[in-house]
């Protein structure tokens, strides 16, 4: 198996870890919104093997890109879009199709993790609320961290940055 078929077989597998980190994330979100903290858990258990899933087909590819880099004979660090370039033309069509998929992918993870990420902030200061509710030392209660302006503007931040 030529080094052609090697990366296109790793940036398959690697789009199939996408897949799956993907899955969990939102899988982690109905855990979030449906309060269900034991699944959680497993989830975050599962989401770091598939993570470093990923950092190890990363890892090869890297070194995979250098062996083709040396191949050329270059003294230069090879990017995947470099190498597209010396590919021959199936193999480079394909490995330009999975080079778009897996930056969408990425995209859409990191954006979908910050949106879990902000909807676990908002759960953890409600139970904070509820917490200093229940143990109420005489002083009044209200559920608000901020004041009225900010709340508005983080959540468009927010909005703003996972658009």
């Amino acid at each position: 198996m030529g080094a052609n078929e090697i990366l296109i077989n790793l940036l398959e597998h690697q789009r199939g870890v996408l897949a799956r980190l993907r899955e969990l994330i939102d899988e982690e979100r109905s855990c979030i919104l449906d309060s269900k903290i034991h699944r959680l858990q497993e989830i975050v258990e599962e989401q770091k093997l598939v993570l470093a899933e990923q950092a190890r087909l990363s890892t090869q590819i890297i070194r995979l890109l250098d062996r083709i880099g040396n191949q050329i004979h270059s003294e230069e660090t090879f990017s995947l879009s470099m190498v597209i370039q010396y590919l021959p033309e199936p193999s480079a069509s394909t490995v330009a199709n999975y080079q778009r998929e897996l930056a969408t992918a990425l995209i859409e993870i990191q954006r979908e993790g910050r949106i879990n990420w902000y909807l676990a902030q908002q759960a953890l200061k409600y139970v904070d609320f509820t917490l200093r509710l229940i143990s109420n030392n005489g002083t009044p209660q209200t559920y608000q961290a901020r004041p009225q302006s900010e709340p508005r503007r983080s959540v468009r931040l927010l909005m703003d940055s996972c658009a």
